[in-house]
């Protein structure tokens, strides 16, 4: 059974991004409400050296989470939208798999950069935070 959870991270085999390239991504939901045909998510990334001094991104450092072993960023500038129907086709293909909830303490910090972002909308911000569920 598909379950998402916000802060949830999984493991998605082979996302597939927008111009039709494939790669093996974690994902990491931020959506509040779980019952709409769209789910919000940030994918994590290891090259830290593309956002060098960019606004809204946030940093788990190496050894502060059990899912990354590297310096990993969150770039919340790229909000990725993934529709129900296309992550469903992947939970039953095997490909999504639901690992446990992104640890406490990166909960927190991600809601501060959410709350004091410069990039996004204040009607995403307060869909981010829970504000009109």
């Amino acid at each position: 059974m598909l379950f998402i959870s916000r802060f949830g991270v999984y493991h998605w085999e082979k996302f597939e991004f927008e111009d039709n390239s494939k790669k093996d991504k974690y994902w990491i939901s931020l959506s509040c409400k779980f019952e709409q045909k769209e789910f919000y998510a940030v994918l994590p990334t290891s090259k830290l050296d593309k956002y060098f001094n960019k606004s809204d991104t946030y940093i788990i450092k190496n050894g502060s989470s059990k899912y990354f072993s590297v310096d990993t960023l969150l770039n919340f500038s790229n909000i990725q939208i993934s529709t129900k129907d296309k992550i469903e086709n992947a939970f039953n293909n095997s490909k999504f798999k639901y690992l446990r909830l992104l640890e406490k303490q990166h909960q927190t910090e991600i809601e501060k950069i959410i709350q004091d972002s410069f990039t996004l909308s204040q009607k995403m911000i307060d869909e981010l935070l829970c504000k009109d569920s």
